[in-house]
Formats: structure tokens, sequence, C-alpha cells
């Protein structure tokens, strides 16, 4: 659907990005309070795993297929394992470790061509998409004691509020 969205009804990427979000933040405004603790980690989730993760998935649709976009989105499990190992001091059995090079094996089959290996840049901003994804997650393996429907609500608001003036200054005017 995002990808119909994106292209064929030419809606702006960002613009979707933060219509989504003020959806998820109007419904789950009775959530809203109150703050949750650290606030600076929740807004940073929110622009990682939240708004900026679906807005560069959301541009890189414009220019590439939902098929291909979705085998470099897996590439969220192995960036979210390689930095719970980097920053969080994690240890992972030998099964996860084939697991990562199955995930990164299949990313080289769908980015290989006859002249060797590229992504185009709509593949660049899923891959992107991917590490803010894992980024987002790592940093919510850090926070404890929030409520989902809390965490969603605050997700959603700090989401739009970013991903709105971001639209009016990048994809202003819009298309008609």
């Amino acid at each position: 659907m995002s990808k119909i969205v994106v292209t064929d009804w030419a809606i702006p990427p960002l613009f979707y990005a933060s219509l989504r979000f003020s959806v998820v933040a109007l419904l789950m405004l009775p959530w809203l309070l109150p703050v949750p603790r650290p606030f600076w980690r929740i807004s940073a989730i929110a622009l990682t795993l939240g708004g900026g993760s679906f807005a560069l998935v959301f541009l890189g649709l414009k220019t590439t297929s939902p098929s291909a976009a979705a085998i470099i989105l897996q590439l969220g499990v192995p960036f979210t394992v390689l930095l719970s190992i980097l920053l969080l001091g994690e240890r992972i059995h030998w099964r996860r470790g084939f697991g990562i090079a199955l995930t990164l094996a299949g990313v080289l089959v769908v980015s290989w061509n006859p002249h060797g290996l590229s992504l185009s840049t709509g593949l660049w901003f899923v891959a992107a998409s991917a590490l803010a994804g894992a980024i987002g997650a790592i940093l919510m393996k850090q926070v404890g004691g929030v409520k989902p429907f809390r965490f969603q609500a605050w997700v959603g608001l700090i989401s739009a509020s970013v991903l709105a003036p971001l639209s009016l200054t990048l994809e202003y005017p819009p298309p008609l």
C-alpha cells in the first residue's frame, strides 16, 4: 500500500509518514501523560525506530520495488544483533551468527547485478531505515517502565512533530 501511496498517488513520502504518525498520536492521545523518563531517550527512539525509519522506507519505496525493499529491510535483524554485541556487550550463539550470514547473503543476491554489487538509491534509503530501526531497538532495550500505549503515543507525537515541518520544508509545494 505504501508503494502505491508514494508512487501512483504521488503523496510525498515525508508527508505520508507525518500523516501516519499524526493519526497514531491522535488515537493514542489519552495515554500521553505522564511524560515517560528519560524523555531524551524516548525522543531518540521515536526519531529512529518511529519517524526516521518510516520516512526512510517511504523515500526508498519511491524508486524501488516492495519485494526488494522487503529483503533489504531484513538487514534490521543483523544490524540490531551486531549493535547489541558492540554497544550492550551481548553474546550470540553460532545459530544467530549463521542467521546473520544468511540475511547478508540474501541482501547480496538481491543487490547483485552483472556488473557487480550495487544498491539503487531507493535501496540505500531502505537500508538506512533498517539501521535506524536497529538503533531505536537498542535504545528501547535500555528503557524500562513505559507502558506500550504511552510509548506509542509519544512516538506518534514526536515523529509527527518532526516530520510535518520537514515535509513542509523539503516537499513543498506538494504535487496536486
